[in-house]
């Protein structure tokens, strides 16, 4: 008792610090999550867009008229690809093998069907000059035959237009440059509306797609020349793939390696649609993929 007394002074002044300072605490920590939580949340927001920040970037003149050049370059290519199409449309359709009486029509059945095999056997012996055959014979796809038939218009249309396309791959694989050694199959799908055909027309219903295999054996260094020669022929509008099967291949009678590989070379033949008969293939076309959607 006798120390309170002694010392009551410090003991209140102690007892009055305590008890304003303990509110205080409590208080100031309040005070300071809230702080805490506020200065999170600005954290979070300032994150937030610092982040959007970098997705936009700033577009200079030098990037906008390089974007104005690569787009005036891309629509001068897409017409010149256009042209190109149109071209190889007008040449599938209307050059005829022999001179039909009169614009538009189709030659008479008997001169056509007699220049036919005349055109036809014409390629066979270029692929036979070449060396392209195969002990099964030659590697094109059977040549029409009427018989004592005459070919009537839709016969005639669809077997130049056949032929034009077989002469563009025959005048590839002939070339010397290309380095072909020997092919076994050209497949060309060329039956409009048939039932078991894989050609068909482009969704926005402007090109019929004619798809075309090619299985040789070349020699592998000059398979680019194959490739440019296909893609660069300006009668026919070939579309190859961004895949091919290729696999190595060996010729045994020689003693000496030779570069070789066996290829199985699919492309599309794309043909725009103008003509009357076209545009007829086409409706009957839709016709017969209505009938089989409600099968």
């Amino acid at each position: 008792m006798d120390f309170l007394k002694d010392n009551l002074f410090y003991v209140i002044l102690i007892a009055g610090i305590i008890v304003v300072s303990v509110p205080s605490y409590i208080l100031g920590s309040q005070r300071r999550e809230v702080v805490r939580r506020a200065q999170q949340q600005l954290e979070n927001k300032l994150r937030v867009q610092a982040n959007r920040a970098r997705e936009v970037s700033i577009i200079s003149d030098e990037a906008m008229a390089a974007a104005k050049e690569y787009n005036e370059a891309f629509n001068k290519e897409k017409e010149s690809i256009m042209r190109a199409l149109r071209r190889s449309d007008n040449h599938l359709d209307r050059d005829f093998l022999v001179e039909p009486p009169a614009p538009g029509e189709v030659p008479e059945g008997e001169s056509y069907k007699q220049a036919y095999y005349r055109a036809y056997r014409e390629l066979q012996r270029r692929v036979n000059e070449a060396g392209l055959n195969v002990k099964d014979g030659s590697p094109l796809p059977a040549m029409e035959d009427w018989g004592a038939r005459r070919p009537v218009e839709f016969d005639i249309r669809v077997t130049q237009r056949k032929y034009w396309i077989l002469k563009a791959i025959v005048d590839v694989l002939a070339d010397p440059d290309v380095g072909v050694v020997s092919v076994q199959k050209v497949m060309l799908d060329y039956v409009p509306n048939a039932s078991g055909s894989f050609n068909h027309p482009t969704k926005n219903k402007e090109f019929w797609l004619y798809p075309v295999r090619i299985e040789m054996i070349i020699d592998f260094r000059d398979f680019p020349v194959f490739l440019e020669k296909i893609i660069n022929n300006e009668e026919i509008f070939f579309e190859p793939p961004g895949l091919w099967k290729m696999t190595r291949a060996f010729d045994e009678t020689k003693a000496v390696y030779i570069p070789q590989v066996s290829v199985s070379f699919d492309c599309t033949v794309w043909d725009y649609i103008q003509t009357n008969h076209e545009k007829a293939n086409l409706v009957e076309y839709m016709k017969e993929e209505s009938r089989q959607m409600m099968r």
